[in-house]
């Protein structure tokens, strides 16, 4: 999740973790991420420890800092949040 009040922005991004922010990194902690132009807050939302075929990761920018110990999202506000992105979309 990023913190853009924008409906073009209804889907999930996908970041390098970087070797340094692997220990920390959970779902539901708060990030710091490139974006366009600008550096902005969002949330993990899942881990993948493999990249998808199709994803070309040469085009992936890096998690630039985590800013929370513990998640703040539970894995029940995720589902809810992406319960929320499908049904008010």
């Amino acid at each position: 999740i990023v913190d853009i009040p924008s409906k073009s922005v209804d889907f999930k991004f996908d970041y390098i973790v970087p070797k340094n922010l692997e220990r920390v990194i959970q779902i539901g902690v708060r990030v710091v991420v490139p974006f366009g132009p600008r550096t902005i807050q969002g949330y993990v939302m899942n881990i993948q420890q493999e990249p998808d075929g199709n994803m070309d990761i040469s085009k992936l920018k890096e998690i630039k800092e985590v800013r929370d110990i513990k998640p703040e999202l539970t894995s029940e506000l995720i589902q809810l949040s992406e319960w929320m992105s499908h049904y008010h979309v």
